[in-house]
């Protein structure tokens, strides 16, 4: 039985013909006698060497590591910058720019999916679903939209929660299924109300007045867009006054 030798090589590796100068020797062997008269165990010689080649190893964990982790950092701010842009493109509104716009939300998707950023996906699904409903494509926008709902929900992002609830009202709206909406608008308005959310408040209260002039209740329609209306007014969200009052003025124009 041959005895057990544990050596450590240097750096420089030279042909197996060649003669090998740079070998230490670790263990050797120790005096209690084991199976036929061989050394039970092997005995460390020196420790340095044990010492050196663990360092080495950890050294080497904590810079894959430290690598990963900013590996991570850079996929999240990159996601994140990616779907600033997507959100930028979407507000141009034209067909070219809204087409773009899903190109982006669709890499933010993948990165934010990669790095386990939950909120970020959130968003880029609901981004998604705003674009698909602008498309047509009704059905793809309510199954990102409700992937995104999902999302909001499991990590009690609450903002988040109300506006997906709103825009899936919205797709509804959209369809003519106006209870459908109505009943995910009213999910919503609570939620913008309990986080503050004032101008998502305002937007869905619009929202609901638009759907009862849809289905023949004036005075509901009137009540909806006169609170939005006095919303709109204490944040100074001009644009939203002008578009409320417009529909106020469209309620007594259609019923009189």
């Amino acid at each position: 039985m041959s005895k057990l030798k544990l050596v450590l090589w240097s750096s420089t590796v030279r042909m197996p013909s060649a003669r090998v100068s740079t070998i230490s020797t670790i263990y050797s062997p120790g005096k209690d006698i084991g199976f036929q008269g061989q050394p039970a165990y092997p005995k460390i010689k020196d420790f340095r060497y044990l010492t050196l080649g663990l360092v080495t190893i950890l050294l080497c964990c904590w810079m894959g590591l430290a690598q990963n982790i900013q590996t991570r950092e850079e996929k999240l701010a990159l996601a994140q910058k990616i779907t600033g842009e997507g959100s930028e493109l979407y507000e141009q509104g034209t067909l070219e720019s809204i087409q773009k716009s899903k190109e982006k939300y669709e890499m933010a998707l993948k990165l934010f999916r990669e790095v386990g950023e939950k909120k970020g996906e959130a968003e880029a699904l609901q981004g998604l679903g705003n674009v698909f409903g602008d498309l047509g494509e009704r059905e793809k926008a309510l199954d990102s939209m409700n992937g995104a709902l999902k999302i909001y929900q499991e990590i009690n992002e609450k903002k988040g929660e109300a506006l997906v609830l709103n825009n899936i009202g919205e797709v509804y709206d959209g369809l003519g299924e106006y209870q459908k909406a109505l009943e995910y608008y009213n999910q919503s308005l609570p939620i913008a109300r309990q986080v503050g959310d004032e101008d998502g408040e305002a937007i869905t209260l619009s929202n609901i007045g638009l759907v009862y002039i849809s289905l023949g209740a004036k005075q509901k329609a009137l009540d909806a867009l006169q609170q939005s209306l006095e919303i709109k007014r204490k944040i100074g969200n001009k644009g939203g006054q002008a578009v409320t009052l417009n529909n106020i003025g469209g309620v007594y124009y259609t019923f009189g």
